[in-house]
């Protein structure tokens, strides 16, 4: 009995389960919480400069305490431009305009909170959370892992791209 042609070459069957896997990814990408999306993009934008034959990124095996320093730069970079983002945000505030956030400490209840229903509750989980140093060292921990993370499979997204190296590699 023979086969029908498409049956002989089962290649272009395999392509199209991995563009469909491609486009899910994309598509749960999509779904991250603002701030990881936001992480993303910059995370992208930086590898974009780092996208060329013979870069670490493509090494078979990459070093890791370079992908950790890369982490860290981001981390660094991130950091300085939140920064920038809120200068100018408190900058761009009227003159005269109060900040409603002005001399608060983390943790500290809001003035209304006892007439909102539930409010027991978010005074108890505010103050099991860590204050002050304990909590902005937490965060910081939480958004290098995010950032690491989002890092790694940023490159191995543009590894699986790319043909996972340089060898062979054309710009789609």
């Amino acid at each position: 009995m023979a086969l029908p042609f498409y049956m002989t070459y089962p290649l272009p069957m395999f392509w199209e389960e991995e563009d469909a896997a491609s486009r899910d990814l994309d598509y749960l990408i999509q779904l991250y919480p603002e701030q990881a999306k936001k992480y993303q993009e910059k995370i992208s934008r930086i590898l974009d400069g780092m996208d060329y034959q013979g870069s670490m990124i493509y090494d078979e095996y990459p070093d890791r305490l370079a992908l950790f320093r890369l982490a860290e730069s981001i981390q660094e970079r991130i950091r300085r431009e939140e920064e920038q983002e809120a200068a100018a945000a408190e900058a761009g505030r009227m003159p005269g305009q109060v900040n409603p956030d002005a001399g608060r400490t983390p943790g500290q209840e809001n003035a209304d909170a006892g007439r909102m229903p539930g409010a027991e509750n978010l005074r108890q989980n505010r103050n099991a959370a860590p204050t002050g140093a304990d909590a902005s060292s937490a965060g910081l921990k939480d958004r290098r892992t995010l950032i690491q993370i989002l890092l790694y499979y940023e490159i191995f997204r543009r590894r699986r791209r790319n043909g996972r190296s340089w060898q062979g590699w054309t710009p789609g």
